[in-house]
């Protein structure tokens, strides 16, 4: 098992490369769900703003 994980001196160089694809994986879907929560966050305002103001819309119109 050690032999693997060392593999043949290279492990030093590749095991830390594997180690930051998976943060930068990582870190990608949690600022894309970030992100979407937030758009839907600002979606459902605008959408009660709109709301909002098409009452007032259809107050004031004859």
């Amino acid at each position: 098992m050690i032999e693997w994980l060392n593999m043949d001196g290279d492990g030093i160089y590749v095991w830390p490369c594997y180690v930051l694809t998976l943060i930068v994986l990582i870190a990608n879907v949690w600022v894309a769900k970030l992100q979407h929560a937030s758009l839907l966050k600002r979606a459902a305002a605008r959408a009660r703003h709109n709301d909002a103001r098409t009452e007032v819309l259809e107050e004031i119109s004859p």
